[in-house]
């Protein structure tokens, strides 16, 4: 039985990942143009299977270590464990690799996740999800994350809502900016999961909603 997942953000440099890996993982990149996923690690050669398009994810790795445990049955101590309600996170994102991304890394701890394409769906999910958190982008069409931003924190009935900005804009005036807005907290891409994940408890517990 394993430990832990293992989770570590990789650059890559000249088309090679610069850090020694376990040989048993999950290894997203980009290969070609594409999020893709190494399927084989080994002394006889690596194959790349396309998980299709992507534009943003340029130097974004992720590696986990393979998980057993989930394949283990549950135990009555398990169930006990299970908390009565997750937080719900409403994620503004119109990459969707980005999004699945950010997906497993919040189910697996233990959040409920809403997706939004774009600011005008994010804008309709606040007011039927009623979400605890919101993580959004800020480059999108239509609306972008700053506008969805504004717009909710000058509603009284979601002006309460937390909201984690998430973006590749990592001037200090985008930062400054973001947080004016009403921003509770801002990451920049790439990102280190497990540091996302601290952030969201952080949140969360200041919003009073943990």
């Amino acid at each position: 039985m394993m430990g832990n997942p293992l989770k570590t953000v990789l650059l890559m440099r000249g088309g090679k990942i610069e850090k020694d890996f376990p040989a048993k993982s999950l290894i997203l990149g980009i290969q070609n143009g594409e999020l893709s996923r190494k399927d084989k690690i080994s002394e006889d050669g690596e194959r790349w299977i396309s998980l299709g398009k992507h534009t943003q994810l340029k130097q974004y790795f992720i590696t986990k270590q393979a998980d057993t445990d989930s394949e283990s049955p549950k135990t009555d101590s398990d169930s006990d464990s299970i908390k009565p309600r997750a937080e719900k996170i409403l994620v503004v994102e119109d990459e969707p690799p980005l999004f699945k991304l950010l997906e497993y890394s919040l189910k697996k701890a233990g959040y409920n996740i809403v997706w939004a394409k774009d600011g005008e769906e994010a804008l309709r999910f606040v007011k039927s999800e009623n979400p605890d958190l919101v993580i959004t982008d800020i480059m999108m069409p239509y609306i972008n994350g700053l506008q969805v931003l504004e717009r909710v924190k000058n509603d009284p009935e979601t002006c309460d809502i937390p909201f984690i900005i998430l973006s590749s804009k990592a001037l200090s005036q985008d930062i400054v900016k973001g947080l004016e807005l009403g921003g509770d907290d801002y990451i920049t891409k790439p990102f280190n999961p497990d540091e996302m994940l601290l952030r969201i408890k952080m949140t969360l517990k200041r919003s009073g909603r943990k």
